[in-house]
């Protein structure tokens, strides 16, 4: 069976989006760097995404013995001036990344439903500057304010530094446009328990071959869904899709309901 850690960080204060774009990426240098050297040839994977309000780093591992000793190791790294030239290179490919921003016509319609929950635009979520002032204070401070949960045989474990209240809700909404059938679902979160569950919730909706989504919706009248993307902005955790279709599949708007 495969264990799972997530480590969460928030967006706080005046921290952008492009800092913890940042953090990230340098986070993620660290520990692999540490994974190498204290846990070399273990099969641990590690996966990381930043969002507009949070970012997330996942570890996958197969040995159950292994999870308290790397959340321990993982919670000790911390960044120093030596750190410095490798976050100076990490900020010339965050940046990249976001001029590098090409949106096709199906890009275009994908993030259109975000507008069903929300008034911004997902590009004016991003800044486009990175400024590096107090940036190693900045980057510990976000690690001593780290979220952890994990998963142990199956079941969510653990919370650290979560808030315990509870927020159930889900909104979704779709419509056609031209060719394509696009849609959002949105629900409440308020701590990393939740965002696991929406993230994998997110997975059974449509980003594995036998989702939800192909079998009830795409398979049957021989679809195809483009993307999905999951955002989390601020409390709400949204998972944006798009599916192609065709002029007869469009007559029978039925399809979603």
């Amino acid at each position: 069976m495969i264990n799972y850690i997530a480590f969460s960080f928030t967006k706080t204060g005046t921290i952008t989006t492009q800092q913890l774009h940042l953090f990230e990426h340098c986070f993620s240098i660290k520990i692999t760097n540490l994974i190498e050297r204290r846990f070399k040839d273990k099969g641990i994977i590690i996966n990381a995404e930043t969002f507009t309000e949070s970012c997330i780093i996942e570890i996958y591992c197969s040995e159950i013995e292994l999870l308290s000793p790397l959340i321990a190791a993982i919670e000790s790294v911390r960044f120093d001036v030596m750190d410095l030239l490798m976050i100076e290179d990490e900020k010339k490919v965050v940046l990249q990344e976001v001029y590098n921003v090409d949106l096709t016509e199906e890009d275009k319609y994908l993030y259109l439903p975000l507008t069903y929950f929300s008034n911004e635009d997902i590009l004016d979520l991003y800044e486009q500057r990175i400024e590096t002032k107090s940036i190693l204070i900045l980057f510990n401070d976000l690690i001593s304010q780290c979220n952890i949960a994990y998963f142990k045989n199956g079941v969510l474990r653990k919370e650290k530094n979560t808030n315990s209240v509870i927020l159930p809700s889900f909104k979704s909404k779709w419509e056609i446009k031209n060719n394509y059938i696009i849609g959002c679902y949105s629900m409440g979160i308020s701590s990393l328990k939740q965002l696991v569950l929406c993230k994998f919730i997110s997975f059974i909706f449509g980003k594995s071959s036998d989702s939800l989504i192909s079998r009830e919706f795409l398979n049957p009248y021989h679809l195809y869904l483009g993307y999905t993307l999951d955002l989390s902005i601020k409390t709400s955790f949204y998972t944006l899709f798009l599916i192609e279709t065709t002029q007869e599949s469009r007559k029978n708007s039925w399809i979603i309901r």
